[in-house]
Parts: C-alpha cells; structure tokens; sequence
C-alpha cells in the first residue's frame, strides 16, 4: 500500500529517531487520522534502529504485560519473556538501548494508562534514570486527544520530558487528492467536500465508481461502512 502524504511530520519524526540520543515524541489527533501508519511508515525508514512497535490493549495490566512482552521478545529475536510486568518490560528496553538505538512507540497509550496505575510516573522515572546513557526513541501516540495533551502540562510526570510534539490533523486537499489522482477537478472538490482530509476514509473510495455511487455506498444506503462515524466518534471525544 502506497503511503501518501506526510511529508513534514516524517521529516520531524524521522529527525526524532535518527538522533543517537534519548528522546521522546508524543503524537496525537482524532481517530482514522493515520497515525499509526506515518508511525509505522517513519519506522520502516529508520534502517540503523531497532524498532518495536506496541499497540496497547483495552484490556487489563496483565493481559498488556503479556503482549508487550511478546513483542519484545520478537523484536529481539529471543524466545518468550515472562516480565513480572509494565516497568519490567519497559525497563529491559531502555537497558538494551543503553548498547544500540531503538525506536519503541506505544501506541493507543490512553489505554495501558487506564489500567496501570501511575503509568506517567513510570515513564518518568525511566526516561530521568536513563537520560544520559541511552538511545532510545520513544513514541507515545493515542486518539483521545484531551487524554494525550495532558501529558504536556506542568503537574503531569512528563512534563518537559517531550522533544517532538505532533497534532495530526486532516489532510488539507491537495494531499488528499492524492488518493484519487484520476478524478477530473470538480470529482476532486466533490469527493473532498463528502470525504475530507481522512486517510482512511479516502482510501475506501471505489475509483471505478462515481462520486455519487460512492456517497451512497459508503454513507447513505443501510448498514453502509461510514454510516456510524460521525456519532461514534463524537461519543467517544464525549465520554473522555
């Protein structure tokens, strides 16, 4: 899958993991933005690093202790971890990165904050301890906007512990447009005015439909993909 757009905060976020010194970056924004894909994209661009990427799970402290360590492990091509559990895990990353560069990024974080308890303080304590001697990337990224920007005020842990913050927002037209490069001008207009900077609402686009067919399809028929976006996301901002 081609990867489209970006291009400013792949230049700041690869900056970010080509540093030979420790740093962490926070990077947030509405869900469906494509954040997990600039991340995992920007990764894959990183070649002198060990990257480790975690998606956190809704699930219970332990039940993420076990897939981090998983992840871990394959990432170091070791066999199967048993860490006692979140600082454990995090802790043997940060001491191997004291010997080599690494790139961790723990994506939807708001999800292992909920369940493990003083998870800022956590990373605080690492990222302090660890300051001087190691060469870990840090990427903490996450949907629930509000959760994610208090990471950066003054009686959070963290504060002052971010190098790099990114908000991503929607892609502006002229991005988007990208994803249907066949599309005469006006189609452009339209698709962008229904669709907007979304990534991947843009990429669910039938280019072998009309715009009108593709409205329909995805939004207005029963049951259609997009038919529970708006509200859902609007429930979920709510809630937090």
């Amino acid at each position: 899958m081609t990867f489209i757009g970006r291009t400013k905060e792949q230049e700041k976020l690869l900056a970010q993991l080509s540093s030979p010194i420790q740093n962490a970056a926070l990077l947030y924004g509405r869900r469906r933005v494509g954040k997990s894909e600039l991340i995992l994209h920007t990764m894959r661009q990183a070649s002198d690093a060990r990257t480790i990427y975690y998606e956190c799970r809704q699930t219970t402290t332990e039940n993420n202790t076990k897939n981090l360590s998983e992840v871990i492990a394959e990432a170091f091509d070791m066999p199967p971890l048993a860490f006692s559990d979140i600082e454990a895990a995090l802790r043997f990353v940060f001491d191997r990165a004291t010997g080599e560069k690494i790139v961790l990024a723990i994506d939807e974080y708001p999800y292992l904050r909920d369940v493990v308890k003083g998870m800022d303080s956590i990373l605080q304590v690492l990222l302090d301890e660890y300051r001087d001697r190691s060469h870990l990337s840090l990427i903490l990224c996450g949907s629930y906007v509000e959760v994610m920007k208090s990471l950066l005020e003054r009686d959070n842990p963290l504060y002052g512990r971010i190098d790099l913050k990114i908000n991503l927002q929607p892609m502006d037209y002229y991005e988007s447009a990208q994803f249907y490069p066949e599309r005469s001008c006006e189609d452009k207009v339209r698709l962008f005015s229904v669709f907007g900077g979304i990534p991947y609402y843009n990429r669910l686009i039938d280019k072998n439909a009309s715009v009108r067919e593709n409205l329909i399809h995805l939004i207005l028929e029963p049951d259609a993909r997009l038919e529970d976006e708006v509200p859902s996301y609007l429930l979920s901002e709510i809630s937090k």
